[in-house]
This record gives C-alpha cells, structure tokens and sequence, in this order.
C-alpha cells in the first residue's frame, strides 16, 4: 500500500442525473447502491478533481493567451505609468529644492563672505610680513621719480 493510501476497494463517481456509481476496483463490479461500509478510495482522482485540474490550466491558459494578445497594449500603459511616477518623483525633489532656496542663499553668502574675509585677512598679513620689502621699493620708486624731476628741470634751465 502506497503512503496516503487509505486501502479502500470503492470509488464513487457522480453521473448526470445525480445519481452516484459506485465500482470496485478489485473485483471490477459496479453498483449504484452505495456499498455497506462505504470508504472512498483517496489514491484515485475522480471527474470532480480531474474537472478542477482542467479548468484551472484552462483558466491559466486562456490568461496567459489574454496577456500576449495585449502585450503591447500592457507594455505601453506601464512605461506612462513608469513615465507618470518618475515625473511625479521629479516635480517633487525641485519642490523641495525650490523650498531650500532662501537656506542655500544663505549658505552661500555666508561662505562667499568667510573666503573674501580670509583672502583680505591673508593679503594683509602678506603686506605686513613684508613691509621692509614696500618700503624699500616705494623709497627706490620715489627716488626715480624725484632724479626724473630734476633731470627734467635741468634740461629745461639748459635749453631756456
């Protein structure tokens, strides 16, 4: 005997009318007075379980078959739905980075303002590293000019 076989010798099967056939699968008698004792064979399938094996392929089958037929049809409503979320998901991050605006602003006129404030801060310091180095340079610019001015004047008493 097979695992989940219960032993029973009698299958019922329901015939149009709703009159049920009850045969023996040993002896291979059939009766249509239910036998004494009566226990269903559950290792044979009857018409109601091979009924509900073939609608349900069936079922699958013509889903399927619906499917391909309007595959394109599917194909095209879920690339605008893809189309409509993306968009959606699009408006909303530039809403909210329209609504940082006045925090960015800020931000980067605060950071504008530290780098011009340090490159002031660190020419100045440059300038008074080196203020030996301007004096010694302005002093030898001014001498040029006043040797320039006087030579100019006295070409002028020359030629008057």
């Amino acid at each position: 005997m097979a695992i989940g076989d219960n032993g029973s010798e009698w299958v019922k099967h329901w015939v149009k009318g709703g009159h049920n056939y009850y045969y023996n699968l040993q002896t291979k008698e059939g009766t249509w007075v239910e036998p004494e004792g009566f226990v269903p064979n559950n290792a044979q399938i009857n018409k109601e379980e091979i009924q509900g094996v073939v609608s349900g392929v069936t079922t699958a089958y013509n889903r399927e078959q619906l499917w391909l037929a309007n595959e394109t049809l599917i194909t095209k409503l879920q690339a605008r739905c893809r189309g409509y979320l993306v968009r959606n998901g699009l408006k909303e991050r530039m809403d909210f980075l329209k609504s940082q605006d006045p925090a960015v602003t800020c931000i980067q006129a605060h950071w504008k303002g530290y780098k011009q404030r340090k490159e002031f801060k660190d020419r100045k310091q440059y300038l008074t590293d080196h203020t030996e180095e301007a004096v010694k340079i302005q002093s030898v610019v001014r001498m040029h000019q006043a040797r320039k001015k006087y030579k100019d004047r006295l070409k002028y008493f020359e030629d008057h």
